[in-house]
């Protein structure tokens, strides 16, 4: 009897958090999909909220297990497995035209298995060898912005003008720091350095990838 009174006030407790969180939610939560900002009503949400990668549009990081299930990590260094996730996802998560896989630590059992295929084979990214992708080696500035840049077609920047004295012509991710900073996906770490060996938080991350949607 007392284990059932014990299981009855945690799960009044729980479902009395889920109501507080939700309702805090239901009028802010939305996500980048296809360029649209789509909002949530509250039965969606709880849906949402009560996935196993919680918020659907971003899985938790690869040592998610010690992590609190309710928790996002926004400082926790943000994968290149977990970055090509998020593009393949807001594109509306396409199947791969191939299932041919020329990495070889990209094992189909991985969340992030199609994305990297889908990556691959619309040059957002090349992976770090031709037979390595590194999926669980921290994303960097340079990097990110250059994927971002791809998946946004590659365009060329307004200018010439560049600001960033660590950011030299010839780098990959030249055109794409520009074309970043001018659409203010992200600005520098300082006025006159972009810092595009640092690796990125995970909040960083949304946060690029936010501004870039926007954009």
């Amino acid at each position: 009897q007392s284990n059932g009174k014990y299981h009855n006030r945690n799960q009044n407790r729980a479902q009395r958090r889920f109501a507080v969180l939700s309702g805090i939610l239901s009028d802010v939560l939305c996500v980048v999909y296809r360029c649209r900002i789509i909002r949530y009503d509250r039965s969606t949400i709880r849906q949402i909220l009560l996935r196993p990668g919680a918020l659907g549009l971003l899985p938790r990081s690869p040592d998610h297990h010690r992590h609190h299930p309710t928790l996002f990590s926004p400082n926790g260094t943000c994968t290149r497995g977990q970055v090509v996730t998020f593009l393949w996802r807001t594109a509306g998560a396409p199947e791969p035209s191939s299932d041919t896989n020329p990495f070889k630590d990209v094992k189909k059992s991985k969340f992030y298995y199609k994305a990297v295929l889908w990556a691959a084979e619309n040059h957002i990214t090349e992976g770090t060898s031709a037979t390595a992708f590194s999926p669980e080696a921290g994303c960097t500035r340079g990097q990110v912005v250059t994927f971002l840049w791809r998946f946004s077609g590659s365009p060329a920047p307004k200018t010439e003008t560049n600001p960033f004295t660590d950011v030299k012509k010839g780098k990959f991710f030249y055109n794409a720091v520009l074309w970043a900073a001018e659409n203010e996906v992200t600005a520098g770490t300082t006025p006159t350095t972009f810092s595009p060996e640092d690796t990125c938080t995970r909040g960083q991350i949304v946060t690029f990838l936010y501004r870039a949607m926007e954009n």
